[in-house]
């Protein structure tokens, strides 16, 4: 009986560890379209936007987690939400907190202080981990811009 129950838990572990690696990869096809309409699909649902500020950041880009907290520094639009999110990336994870998700040259990297633009959903709300941060600059411009393309056509 030990040697069945072994078996099975290993079979168990290995479908969850091959089910959670998939779980961020897109389906066959044009994995550009599917990561478009995920994004779309987030932005459809966002009701607040806010700028902040990485702070508290323990471990690196390279290392298997990292703990960090964001901190609101002013509302862009919608409700008023939390001043701050402490929050943890671990690598592999499928959490949209694109500070981690660049390739940054050696030495570089999330850091205290980076700012950073924070979209957020009802979701996102109850679960901190939904939450889409985006590096402050163009990235982040080229996102409100298609947001505000969807809130344009949505009034029309």
């Amino acid at each position: 009986m030990t040697a069945r129950r072994t078996l099975g838990l290993g079979v168990f572990a290995a479908a969850m560890w091959v089910g959670g690696a998939f779980a961020c990869s897109p389906p066959p096809g044009d994995a550009k379209a599917f990561f478009e309409r995920e994004e779309r699909a987030y932005l459809e649902e966002v009701t607040s936007i806010y700028q902040g500020v990485m702070t508290d950041v323990v471990g690196r880009q390279d290392e298997p987690l990292t703990t960090f907290t964001v901190r609101k520094t002013a509302e862009v639009w919608g409700a008023p939400g939390p001043r701050h999110w402490p929050l943890r990336f671990e690598t592999g994870s499928c959490a949209k907190y694109f500070p981690f998700l660049i390739d940054w040259e050696q030495g570089q990297g999330p850091r205290n202080g980076m700012p950073v633009t924070i979209f957020v959903t009802p979701a996102a709300k109850a679960n901190p981990e939904l939450l889409y941060i985006q590096p402050s600059g163009p990235d982040a411009e080229a996102m409100i811009g298609r947001w505000r393309d969807l809130r344009i056509n949505e009034t029309e």
